[in-house]
């Protein structure tokens, strides 16, 4: 969908501005009964996640303009090795012998997934794919920690709700330009970022269900999140831009779903 906004002539900024109002509109539909004075608690964390939120979209941007979209695609991935790492440092998890051979397998199926040969890397900026990296991996291991340790399960619509709504205040500071003033009054920038936003909401919203309770240990979750949303990213650009998957990404694919065979396999035993 974010690739789909410069395909579909609509104005990024804008786009994501929109994106974010969706998201925090749906969020809103999901709080249950919760404790006002627990905002005091979750409101720094969310500010913390909601700015992580369009600080990485800015640095996503310029990484993949000026390190390459190869590099950044595979830092950005790659990232969930540093969840994997907290839970097994904070929480004493231990992903066990099958679960490491997964997690191994998730990293070597995402890099050959994602890379492509025509991609031709800036050395100059090798930084930027680094620090996403780091970003990246912030935001999954603070999402995780807030997940195990600071709110209920009843909390995660006001979470979300704080979030985005901080993202979608940091974002309105595009709409002083004219041209994403101009932007937003086309319908079709309100139609794709609500399409976006609808996912963005979906994707934290599960996140946290799925952190929470589906009983899969977190060294298990970010590794199973990572590889089916490569997969199911590569074969969405392949539908719907027509972009050919190459030998090395189907062979990236594959390795990857044996990881998340393996990374089951762990999580039931």
């Amino acid at each position: 969908l974010l690739k789909g906004l410069d395909r579909w002539g609509v104005d990024t900024r804008a786009g994501i501005a929109v994106n974010y109002l969706t998201a925090s509109l749906l969020a809103a539909l999901f709080i249950e009964s919760f404790v006002p004075e627990r905002i005091i608690t979750l409101l720094p964390w969310a500010l913390a996640v909601g700015t992580a939120f369009i600080v990485v979209f800015h640095l996503t941007a310029l990484s993949a303009q000026r390190a390459g979209v190869a590099a950044t695609t595979v830092a950005s991935k790659m990232s969930m090795i540093v969840p994997v790492l907290l839970a097994v440092a904070l929480y004493s998890e231990v992903p066990g012998t099958f679960g490491w051979i997964g997690i191994g397998l998730a990293l070597v199926g995402v890099a050959l997934s994602t890379w492509s040969e025509d991609d031709r890397a800036n050395a100059k900026h090798r930084a930027l794919p680094v620090l996403l990296f780091f970003a990246f991996g912030a935001i999954d291991g603070t999402v995780s920690h807030v997940e195990n340790r600071i709110m209920g399960s009843e909390e995660r619509g006001v979470f979300s709700l704080l979030v985005f709504s901080t993202a979608t205040l940091l974002g309105t500071t595009w709409t002083t330009r004219k041209d994403v003033r101009i932007a937003l009054c086309e319908q079709r920038t309100w139609g794709v970022g609500a399409l976006l936003g609808a996912v963005n909401f979906g994707a934290l919203f599960c996140l946290f269900n799925a952190l929470g309770d589906s009983g899969l240990p977190t060294s298990a979750v970010f590794p199973l999140v990572n590889i089916l949303l490569v997969c199911s990213a590569s074969l969405g650009a392949s539908l719907w831009f027509r972009e050919r998957i190459t030998n090395l990404q189907w062979v990236g694919i594959l390795t990857a779903c044996l990881a998340m065979a393996s990374i089951l396999v762990a999580a039931t035993q």
